[in-house]
């Protein structure tokens, strides 16, 4: 992927990132625990219909970014949800 593609999807990804309110409705949400094992602390917002898919599907971004699509994970379970 050549530099300007990549500077694109930054910039997209940026875009579809969650805003703040909607990461506290997140936080209010899992209890600060991880959505995913129960166990651990959660530290990061993962989300359920990735952003990509979301766009070729042609989802409205304001769905892509709600707290409908997302999962707040400990960054163990992250990283295995996204393998």
């Amino acid at each position: 992927m050549g530099r300007k593609a990549e500077k694109e999807k930054r910039e997209r990804r940026r875009f579809m990132e969650f805003s703040p309110s909607v990461k506290n409705e997140i936080v209010k949400r899992s209890g600060g625990m991880c959505e995913e094992c129960g166990q651990l602390k959660a530290s990061e917002f993962h989300h359920l219909l990735s952003i990509a898919i979301g766009l070729m599907k042609g989802i409205n971004p304001d769905e892509i970014r709600s707290a409908n699509n997302c999962k707040h994970v400990c960054h163990s379970c992250h990283q295995k949800i996204d393998e």
